[in-house]
């Protein structure tokens, strides 16, 4: 024998030498597991479901008329969405034991008390999932009554809204009435409104009527002065071919004074140039003057120390001859000193004629050298003070033709008037450059 555990606050004997009893005890057994079966259905059809209520009463969809009852089938419908596959699962826990026991005992290979220990271990097995179940119930009651709860509160939030809406409803009739009130007055206003907007049309078509006529007058006089503008324009047309003629000719003339002024400075350049080659022949000629007479006063003095020992009149002829190579400017009075000594030499030394002769012969040659040398010198210099003057005329010329031509540019407009004039004058100026 073997005592049965605590399920449900009961105990269940089992008697193993007494089969009827046994089977007494296991139709027990399962009216109790019918009772246990249909009380749980009775909890799972009360069981509510809090996350799909609160979704449906959180929705922002628009109510019904009747929400409440809305929302009482919402829940139903979905607490029979959720219930219906646990009762389907406990119907098959409930036919599969029910098998079980059946085909224990309808067993004819074995003896009751095996039959029964299996029953018992059947028995066992529910009573274990009896307690879990109702471990499991425990907190779906809770939620079941939290269910009730939110419900109530949804319901005085029901009235609370329909107090709202009772509010609200209120509100629209009043404010029906006041929109017919502003509409009548509107129509009024509008109809004022038309009959002032008339009025003044018909003053804005009296003022437009004298708008226009103000217009014609004003077009009238505008045609006038168009015409007026069309002759003045055609006589600043006929001023402005006049003032390009008058600038082109000035535009000529200053060319005409630029290559003048060109000409001029050509011609004063050529006179540089011819003056600087003169001064370079004089320069050169005057070497060449230098060079002769040094060689010449060589001759002399090779001459005077020859006849320095005769007498002192020859030393003294030698004294002035060097002094004459020295002074170019005293060269007359010293040739004729020296004629006079040589006279004098000639007459006193008359074993030295030969000498004095060849000496006098070549002092001819020599002054006949020095007076064309002068001569030429005279024309050079003639010819070099006739250049500085020339340039200096030209560049006077230069800087007059300057200053007309800055004159010209700055008096255009008056250049027609003093034309004649400034040609007479560049005539002048071309005839003294030529």
């Amino acid at each position: 024998m073997a005592d049965a555990p605590e399920g449900n606050g009961t105990l269940y004997p089992t008697n193993v030498h007494s089969v009827q009893r046994d089977e007494a005890g296991t139709a027990n057994n399962l009216d109790c597991d019918r009772e246990v079966e249909e009380q749980r259905r009775e909890d799972i059809d009360c069981l509510p479901q809090p996350p799909v209520a609160k979704k449906v009463l959180n929705s922002p969809e628009k109510l019904p008329s009747s929400p409440l009852e809305h929302l009482t089938a919402r829940i139903s419908a979905l607490e029979l969405q959720t219930a219906e596959p646990e009762r389907k699962q406990a119907a098959k826990l409930r036919k599969k034991s029910l098998r079980e026991a059946q085909k224990v005992l309808e067993r004819r290979d074995c003896s009751s008390e095996i039959k029964l220990d299996e029953l018992y271990k059947l028995f066992q097995l529910q009573i274990n999932t009896q307690a879990s179940l109702e471990n499991e119930l425990l907190p779906l009651r809770k939620e079941n009554e939290l269910c009730k709860k939110e419900r109530d509160d949804a319901k005085a939030e029901r009235g609370r809204v329909e107090t709202i809406n009772a509010k609200l409803q209120a509100l629209a009739r009043e404010l029906q009435k006041d929109n017919k009130l502003v509409h009548e007055r509107s129509q009024a206003a509008f109809a004022a409104e038309e009959q002032k907007r008339r009025d003044l049309q018909d003053s804005f078509q009296k003022t437009a009527g004298d708008i226009s006529a103000r217009l014609d007058e004003q077009l009238k006089e505008r045609t006038a002065t168009m015409e007026e503008n069309h002759a003045l324009f055609g006589k600043l047309q006929v001023f402005d071919e006049a003032r390009k003629r008058t600038e082109e000719h000035c535009a000529g003339q200053v060319k005409a004074k630029d290559l003048e002024l060109q000409l001029a400075e050509l011609k004063h350049r050529q006179l540089e140039s011819q003056l600087q080659e003169s001064i370079a022949q004089v320069d050169a000629l005057r070497d060449q003057l230098q060079s002769m007479q040094q060689s010449y006063s060589e001759k002399f003095d090779d001459f005077a120390t020859t006849i320095a020992k005769s007498n002192e009149v020859f030393a003294t002829f030698k004294e002035q001859e060097t002094q004459r190579t020295d002074a170019m400017k005293s060269a007359d009075k010293q040739r004729r000193t020296y004629e006079k000594k040589l006279r004098e030499v000639t007459s006193l030394h008359h074993k030295t004629d030969a000498a004095i002769l060849q000496t006098s012969q070549e002092n001819a040659a020599l002054k006949q050298q020095m007076q064309q040398l002068q001569r030429e010198l005279q024309e050079q210099s003639s010819k070099s003070m006739r250049a500085t003057a020339q340039k200096e005329r030209l560049e006077s010329l230069a800087r007059a033709l300057r200053k007309e031509v800055e004159m010209l540019k700055a008096e255009q407009s008056g250049a027609i008037h003093s034309s004649s004039q400034q040609e007479e004058k560049e005539q002048e100026l071309v005839e003294t450059v030529n």
